[in-house]
Parts: C-alpha cells; sequence; structure tokens
C-alpha cells in the first residue's frame, strides 16, 4: 500500500516530476551561463575596477598588503585578485573570471534552495539572482564575493545535519570569510547566523534560561540602532530596518534558546572562524604588517563612512523618480523602469511583512524561519551604507529568492512537487519580469547615465577599449578616448620606471600605464586622515617627485586634505593638458 497523495518510486508521475526537474535546471543553468557571458566583459567603474586592479599588481609584485600598500577592508579579495591576474592574465578583464564561476555557483545554490518550492520557481529565483547581481555592477568589488559566501551560509544551515559537528564549523568558516572580505557584511550576516541558531535550538523554560540568548539579542538590537542612528535616514529605517528589529523582539519572546544551547554553539563557531582567519594572521604575522593591517581596515575604514556624499543619496529619491514617471506615461521604457524603481526598494520591507504575515498565521516553524529568509532579512542591511543603485543591487536578488521561498509557504507539497502549482506562478513571473527589465535596461550600463538616466532605463552602447593595453572590456567610445589620451601623455612624459600620482583617487591609471605609486594608498581621501599624514606625504614627495600628477577636479573624494595636497602641486609643478575632468600637471625642476 502507499500513503495517501503520495506516488510510488517507479511511478509515472515521479519519473515527470525528476524530467521536468532535470529539464528545468538544464535551462535555467543555459540561462545563466549565457547571461553571465554576455555581460561579464561590459561596462566599468574605473576607480572602483582599478584601485583592486592596483592592489592586487602591488601584491603580485612582491610589495606587503597594508604595510607598503593600504587597502581598508581586510585584504582577502585582494589575494582572489591577484591570483585573477596571475591565472588569466594582466587585464582588467581577468579580475572578472571568479565571478563569474561564483555567478554559475550561487545561481545553482539558489535554484536548489528553493527547489523544495518546485521547480518554476527554483529556476526564477536563480535567474533572478544572476539577473539582479553582478552584472548590475560588473566590477570586483569584495561585496560579490560576500553575496556568494552568505549563499553558501544559508546552503549550510538548511542541508548540513544539525547534530553534525561540522555544521557549526563550516557555518563559522564561513562567516569569518565573509567578514575577512567586508567588515560590516561579515557583521550583519553574523547577526542573521545567530538570529536563525536562536530560533532554531530548543527555548529555555524561563527567563533565567533564556539569559545568554537575550543578552545576544539585546546586543544586536542595540547594534542595528546604533548603526540606523547614523545613517539618519528614516526611510531606511522603516524600509530595512523594522523587519530584522522585530524578529530579534519576536525571537526574545518566542524563540530564545537555552543557555546550555548557546554555550554549545561556541565551540564549533569559533574553531570555523579560526580556521578561515589563520591564512590571513599567518600572513601579517609573518611581514611584520599586522599593526598596518588594524590601523587601515578600523581607522581608516571608519573614517571613509564619515564622507559627506555617503549621506547624500537615499533609495527613496529613485521611488519618487519612478512614481513620476508611472504618471507621466511618456513611454514604456520610462514606465518599466519606474516600476522597476518603485518596487526594488520596497523588497526588504515585504520580505519582512510577508515574514510576520506567515507567523501570524501559524506557518510551519521550519517552513517560514528558514535561514533564506531570515539571513536574506539581515543581509539587505548592506544597501544601506551607501544608498546609490550599486548597493541596491548587493542584496536584491537575495532578498528576491527569500520572498519566493514565503510566498509559496504553505502550498502543499504536491504540487510543490510538480513544479509548485499556481500558487508559485505568480511570484514566479514577477520575478522574471523584474529580471528582463534589470537586464534590458540596467545590467552593464554606465553610471555617467546620471540620476534621471539610470531612473529612465536610458541605454549607451558600448565599444572594445581598443588601443588600451591592460584593459580588455568594452566601455563608452568618449571614455575610451580619454584614456587613450592620458596614456598617451604618460608613455611620452614617464619612463617605464617613473612615478605619477593621481589626486585623489584614479588607481586606473597607475595598473593600465604601468607606472609606480609613490604613496601607500589608492584613495587619497582615505588615506589622508589628519594634517600629519598630509605633512608626511608632501615630505615623501619632495624629496622624490612624481612626474606626473592627475588631478579629477569634480571628484566626490576631493577633501580639504586633498586641496592642501594640490596646493603643493601647483607651486611646484606646471600644468600641462586638461582633458576630461583632468587636469594633468609636470614636475617642474628647480622651480
Amino acid at each position: 500500500m502507499t500513503q495517501a497523495g503520495v506516488a510510488p518510486r517507479g511511478s509515472g508521475v515521479v519519473d515527470r516530476q525528476r524530467l521536468v526537474r532535470i529539464v528545468t535546471f538544464l535551462f535555467v543553468a543555459a540561462g545563466v551561463a549565457l547571461i553571465l557571458s554576455y555581460f561579464h566583459d561590459q561596462f566599468w567603474w574605473p576607480p572602483d575596477e582599478g584601485g583592486s586592479a592596483h592592489r592586487a599588481d602591488r601584491l603580485l609584485s612582491g610589495e606587503v598588503l597594508n604595510r607598503d600598500f593600504q587597502d581598508v577592508r581586510p585584504g582577502y579579495a585582494n589575494f582572489v585578485n591577484a591570483a585573477a591576474l596571475w591565472l588569466f592574465g594582466g587585464e582588467l578583464v581577468s579580475l572578472r573570471y571568479p565571478l563569474v564561476a561564483l555567478g554559475l555557483v550561487q545561481a545553482g545554490l539558489i535554484y536548489f534552495l528553493l527547489l523544495p518550492r518546485g521547480a518554476l520557481l527554483a529556476g526564477s529565483g536563480a535567474i533572478a539572482l544572476t539577473a539582479l547581481s553582478f552584472v548590475q555592477f560588473l566590477d570586483p568589488a569584495a561585496h560579490w564575493y560576500c553575496l556568494a559566501l552568505a549563499i553558501g551560509v544559508i546552503g549550510a544551515l538548511a542541508w548540513m545535519p544539525r547534530e553534525s559537528r561540522a555544521r557549526l564549523v563550516t557555518v563559522g568558516f564561513l562567516v569569518i570569510a565573509i567578514f575577512l572580505f567586508r567588515q560590516l557584511t561579515g557583521i550583519f550576516v553574523a547577526m542573521g547566523v545567530l538570529t536563525y541558531l536562536l530560533c532554531e535550538a530548543p527555548p529555555g523554560r524561563n527567563g533565567r534560561e533564556r539569559a545568554l540568548a537575550r543578552l545576544i539579542l539585546a546586543v544586536m538590537v542595540a547594534g542595528l540602532v546604533f548603526y540606523l542612528a547614523r545613517i539618519k535616514d528614516p526611510f531606511a529605517f522603516v524600509m530595512f530596518g523594522i523587519g530584522p528589529l522585530a524578529l530579534l523582539v519576536w525571537v526574545w519572546f518566542n524563540g530564545a534558546a537555552a543557555n546550555r544551547s548557546v554555550l554549545g554553539l561556541v565551540p564549533g563557531l569559533a574553531l570555523g572562524g579560526m580556521i578561515a582567519w589563520a591564512p590571513l594572521l599567518i600572513y601579517h604575522l609573518v611581514h611584520g604588517s599586522l599593526g598596518y593591517w588594524l590601523d587601515d581596515t578600523v581607522l581608516s575604514a571608519f573614517g571613509l563612512t564619515g564622507l559627506d556624499f555617503v549621506r547624500q543619496m537615499s533609495f527613496v529619491l529613485y521611488m519618487i523618480q519612478g512614481a513620476r514617471q508611472i504618471v507621466a506615461f511618456e513611454s514604456v521604457a520610462a514606465v518599466l523602469n519606474g516600476l522597476f524603481w518603485l518596487l526594488l526598494p520596497l523588497a526588504p520591507a515585504g520580505l519582512a511583512g510577508v515574514l510576520f504575515l506567515r507567523l501570524r498565521r501559524g506557518g510551519a516553524r521550519g517552513d517560514v524561519l528558514h535561514p533564506l529568509p531570515i539571513l536574506a532579512l539581515f543581509y539587505a542591511f548592506v544597501s544601506v551604507h551607501f544608498q546609490i543603485t550599486v548597493y541596491l543591487f548587493y542584496s536584491t536578488g537575495l532578498t528576491l529568492a527569500a520572498l519566493l521561498w514565503l510566498t509559496s509557504a504553505g502550498a502543499r507539497h504536491g504540487r510543490a512537487r510538480h513544479g509548485g502549482g499556481l500558487k508559485a506562478l505568480a511570484p514566479a513571473l514577477l520575478a522574471l519580469a523584474v529580471s528582463a527589465v534589470g537586464l534590458y535596461y540596467q545590467a552593464g550600463q554606465p553610471i555617467s547615465r546620471g540620476f534621471a538616466g539610470i531612473a529612465a532605463g536610458e541605454r549607451i552602447d558600448l565599444v572594445p577599449a581598443e588601443g588600451l593595453e591592460r584593459h580588455g572590456l568594452r566601455i563608452e567610445a568618449a571614455e575610451a578616448e580619454l584614456y587613450r589620451h592620458l596614456l598617451a601623455v604618460i608613455e611620452r612624459e614617464v619612463p617605464p620606471e617613473g612615478a605619477i600620482l593621481a589626486v585623489p583617487a584614479n588607481p586606473e591609471l597607475y595598473f593600465l600605464s604601468g607606472r609606480r605609486n609613490p604613496t601607500r594608498y589608492f584613495n587619497l581621501a582615505v588615506g589622508l586622515r589628519d594634517e600629519d599624514e598630509v605633512a608626511r606625504l608632501l615630505e615623501a614627495l619632495e624629496g622624490a617627485p612624481p612626474t606626473l600628477v592627475f588631478h579629477h577636479r569634480e571628484d566626490k573624494y576631493n577633501t580639504p586634505h586633498t586641496d592642501a595636497l594640490m596646493a603643493f602641486v601647483q607651486e611646484h609643478y606646471d600644468i600641462l593638458d586638461s582633458r576630461g575632468g583632468f587636469d594633468i600637471y609636470r614636475y617642474a625642476a628647480g622651480r
């Protein structure tokens, strides 16, 4: 006999289920590969891409991270980028190949995480993750490695047996690895992991038995409130903050683990974290650079968050513009992109709303309090740091995948096995529609479109960067022409072993030209924290002046300290040329 409603093994129903899943997976894998291969060499953001390549280049040349050159991130991204340059060749495009590989892996992980909800939902989630992440900001940013590792954390929590010792070790390893790519993201992921583990473990019987869990919850609430208070944006608090804070309060009253269970988490998580940290710690101990590392990744990194432009943007501006475009109804493209920018910033709040609606309706605890929606809820905080479209895409794909999981929660398992049924159709089609708009109007498109151009989905043609060695990307024709001119000036004026200086932050000039950076900074706004730093740099430049100085006049990273540096330059250098926002100065010996 067979259980009612369950098809026996070997039946035609099971065979059809297996066939649907196989065909869907192959179709999705092909779609993901096509998206990544088509977009992988499009667009660049010169300061970011150049900074990654410049630091990796210095590593390969034998310089020591943090001692000889600065990075405000903990460092693992630099080693990955250096390996990419070494393996695939010394071009910017080489830095993207590891991210293409990770794009395939993380799409597969999301597919199998969502597969219990049906092949249709799983496929739409994998496509949405791909369409609304790396291809929206094609840059070897540490954020993309963090996203892949965070999805790995979700997979470990969802699939590894709870009683397995390796589970906590794996999770601890991945969380600290994320931290060592980007500190703040690691902290948010750690919060999500702890929240899930405190829900998962058996709760204490009374307040005393829940004391440790509640202490952890209180610390997390205080940390999030402090972070949101520094942001000073009511919209960010409502859209991104209320959900995680409410979940922490809910766990306080409904699921705080017993003290013994909390203490049982420590050994495995700590061991995994130590394994992740060990290579970097050994590296800095061997090279005597641990103090520099701490200074760069704490003091300099903290100073980065205080730059004025970081607080000048808000996602609500895109929502307002999107609503205007919908009301104006000037074109189909304007309306579609208006809906796109109206919906995407609301996704984290929507995720929180659906989560608590399911909890209120008494959904199965393991079905609703799953690692995917819980970690996605906390991961959305990475977008709050700097509210521009780039940062929104760092978390949007994962948020949509979590929404797909929750909107199908409670669906009858028979329907899920057949592909999700009608209940899965609407969210799947919506995710695919949003993905299509993002791919056609936004993916691979330059930031130079500006606020209005991005909001309207303006498209700009890209061309191969011919004549630019060490490049290999497709960029705007005018930008390619500008960099050909800048590099021609360097080639004419500076010998191969010579030095140039980019003020405040155009490290792509060092990498593309192969000329030496006379400072340890890839971004002078981050490196020059006070007047003493400025004085030391001026003394060094006076003793060994670079041949050329490039000053980007309108760069957002110009500060009073870089202004002081440029006053020195104007005193000791002659203006040589001006092009594309750059003033080029040549050293005047004996002046």
